[in-house]
């Protein structure tokens, strides 16, 4: 009875440390996606009024609050420890402005996305998840 327990206990943490650590989306590199010949915009959630994403760098080199469409329009799908550290890379095209307290700001159209190298979770110490990529517990509320 006691090995029989041992060997379950063991399976349980063998399960939590691979859906902590197996990465369900892989991060890639700023190089990687300034090649890929995409429009994109690589961007952190915003904490503002009206607004889910800021873009900090894109292919047309605007820089500032934006509208996004399609995939990824709500960035707190995540969980909280990884949304306001990590950039994310969305891939598509701008296709207008709406307006926002008197300002004209564009809209985004998201096709498909990744994550940006390195995977930071803030005040999670380094060794509890993987830089690398998102885990299946990035996605859990």
């Amino acid at each position: 009875m006691k090995r029989f327990m041992r060997v379950i206990i063991a399976l349980l943490i063998t399960g939590v440390l691979f859906l902590r650590y197996y990465p369900i989306k892989s991060a890639v590199d700023e190089d990687s996606v300034e090649l890929s010949g995409k429009d994109y915009i690589i961007c952190r959630a915003a904490y503002a009024t009206g607004f889910h994403w800021i873009v900090e760098k894109s292919s047309s080199s605007y820089e500032g609050f934006v509208f996004v469409e399609g995939v990824m329009e709500d960035p707190y799908s995540f969980d909280y420890n990884v949304i306001p550290h990590t950039l994310f890379v969305l891939y598509g095209s701008f296709i207008g402005e709406r307006i926002f307290s008197d300002e004209m700001i564009p809209i985004f159209k998201a096709e498909s996305w990744d994550v940006l190298k390195p995977v930071d979770r803030g005040s999670m110490p380094g060794f509890l998840s993987p830089p690398y990529g998102l885990s299946w517990f990035d996605f859990v509320h």
